[in-house]
């Protein structure tokens, strides 16, 4: 009988540490993903002359929308630790631009406003954004 119960603890014990030795093995929780600039509207062609300065205006959004969101997984990945507030000042950043370059006038020239609006706070924070990633990684 004792003997059994020997057995038993042992097993018990066994799967105890086994189980131990797993978790603390395991990746610390994943980081939260970086919100994703994703513009809604529809792209227009980018040509010479007024007609296609509003397609050229919005490529330049999207490109440097592409570059923030490249910047900001290189950010996380250099620096898991600071993810979760990181994440929370780039989503306070979005709403603000949002906020921002929102009704800046009518039809074209609203959508020209608001582009150019983009643009301007999408450059300055890729001058941000690059700066934190050299603190990251430094």
């Amino acid at each position: 009988m004792r003997t059994k119960i020997l057995v038993v603890v042992v097993v018990a014990l066994a799967a105890l540490m086994i189980a131990a030795a797993l978790w603390l093995s395991s990746d610390a929780p994943s980081a939260p993903a970086a919100p994703r600039l994703v513009e809604t509207f529809r792209v227009s062609a980018c040509r010479p002359g007024p007609a296609g300065a509003e397609g050229c205006a919005e490529r330049r959004v999207l490109v440097l929308d592409a570059t923030i969101n490249r910047l900001r997984d290189e950010i996380i990945s250099a620096a898991p630790y600071a993810a979760r507030e990181f994440v929370a000042a780039e989503r306070a950043w979005y709403a603000a631009r949002e906020r921002h370059c929102r009704g800046l006038g009518t039809g074209a020239i609203e959508t020209l406003g608001r582009s150019a609006c983009l643009i301007n706070a999408d450059r300055l924070h890729v001058s941000v954004l690059v700066e934190r990633l050299d603190d990251a990684t430094s």
